[in-house]
């Protein structure tokens, strides 16, 4: 098995989910972390949350391990 960097690796995923049709987009500070995610939230699910919503949903995704959140996201 080839070695490659944990850069390359990412690399490599972007290339492969641009060409599936996915944006690839610059989220150059927390900020625009933060406001990418409910973004997509509100998107996925087809609602605008407001801003004590989405405080809300970011207290659940403070709390447990990665596979805890990502239960919380998909439920």
């Amino acid at each position: 098995m080839a070695y490659q960097t944990e850069q390359q690796l990412e690399d490599n995923l972007i290339t492969q989910l641009s060409a599936q049709g996915f944006e690839v987009v610059s989220l150059p500070d927390n900020a625009a972390l933060l406001a990418n995610l409910k973004k997509q939230l509100e998107k996925v699910n087809g609602i605008v949350l407001s801003d004590t919503e989405f405080t809300q949903v970011l207290g659940k995704l403070e709390k447990g391990n990665i596979f805890g959140k990502a239960k919380i996201l998909r439920d």
